[in-house]
């Protein structure tokens, strides 16, 4: 489904007007859930989107640096403490960053908690602006 939803993200993209992104980034998955998963279905997606809309896309710019638990019925502050810290620039890297548009690509986003961890993350790399693209948004019922 990654080919499907990454031309019907690009459409969504294309249709706002808004300045693309230098680089479009996926959100990591640990370790832990790439081993039961097979795949980072965000990386499937964002991948193809980028390549849609002609933009750069980078596969290890941003890395998950540990195991965090399932969001699925945590409350927002759970949610936000869950993923703290949880992702990094590559320290090799954070030179590429400084001054650049960035979007970051989820399959999902629920309480907003993980793109804007992301987010803070690529700020302090000094990137001008982040733009968050996900394929679908849950109802914002998280843990009530």
């Amino acid at each position: 489904m990654a080919a499907p939803l990454a031309a019907l993200l690009s459409a969504a993209v294309k249709s706002i007007a808004a300045p693309l992104p230098d680089i479009v980034l996926a959100t990591p998955l640990s370790a832990e859930r790439m081993r039961s998963r097979g795949f980072n279905q965000a990386h499937e997606i964002a991948r193809r989107a980028a390549d849609n809309l002609g933009c750069m896309y980078d596969a290890s710019l941003l890395l998950r640096m540990r195991h965090s638990p399932a969001q699925v019925g945590s409350a927002l502050t759970e949610r936000e403490r869950n993923v703290h810290g949880v992702f990094a620039v590559d320290p090799l890297r954070l030179g590429e960053l400084a001054g650049r548009s960035v979007a970051v690509v989820d399959d999902v986003m629920t309480s907003g908690a993980t793109v804007a961890e992301v987010a803070r993350v690529l700020k302090r790399a000094h990137c001008i602006s982040v733009q968050a693209w996900a394929v679908a948004r849950t109802p914002a019922n998280y843990g009530a």
